[in-house]
């Protein structure tokens, strides 16, 4: 039986994924009571106000770094915090969409990557829509900033303008989690 559940308004990517729980998730306690945490709070957002009460009080996360080796349940992780906002977001009425950062934003065409990851990061403008970004294996995006040509500079520039840029809104209806094996990467 497949229940696998979409996550994409329109002109969103679309992302499929299964549905887990956190007693599905063998061991990470602390990572499940903080990705639980953190998706409760994003459901908080008032799409009226266009603000998070949490968000003033400080204690909504804007990004969030998962690491450990492969096989470790970073990606289980995520797929809660997807399965826990699709939920909060029925509940409340309140659409959302998830979008990834990963490998397959990658073209061969220079300024073909950096319009694709711009198109994956624009659905987060919407201040009507719950968004969760997944940056998986966020060390393998791009090489050191130093060493960075071509399309990993874009990546480098969209993502730092993204997370922290001068005209970064943080309104609290967003959160990041990124995952890596090297986290010093």
């Amino acid at each position: 039986e497949d229940k696998s559940i979409s996550a994409a308004p329109a002109a969103a990517q679309a992302i499929t994924f299964t549905p887990i729980r956190p007693q599905e998730i063998v061991g990470n306690r602390n990572a499940k009571r903080k990705i639980t945490r953190y998706v409760q709070r994003l459901a908080l957002y008032d799409p009226a106000k266009q603000m998070n009460p949490i968000l003033e009080l400080g204690g909504l996360a804007w990004t969030s770094l998962y690491d450990g080796l492969p096989g470790t349940g970073k990606s289980s992780l995520f797929r809660l915090a997807m399965t826990q906002l699709k939920e909060l977001s029925d509940q409340i009425g309140v659409k959302f969409s998830v979008f990834t950062v990963d490998q397959s934003i990658k073209d061969e065409y220079y300024g073909k990557t950096g319009k694709i990851l711009l198109q994956r990061l624009s659905v987060t403008q919407n201040p009507n829509l719950l968004s969760l970004g997944i940056l998986d294996d966020i060390d393998l995006l791009t090489s050191s900033r130093s060493d960075a040509q071509g399309a990993d500079n874009d990546i480098n520039n969209i993502l730092m303008q993204y997370l922290d840029g001068a005209f970064t809104v943080r309104r609290g209806n967003v959160i990041n989690f990124a995952a890596s094996n090297k986290p010093t990467g």
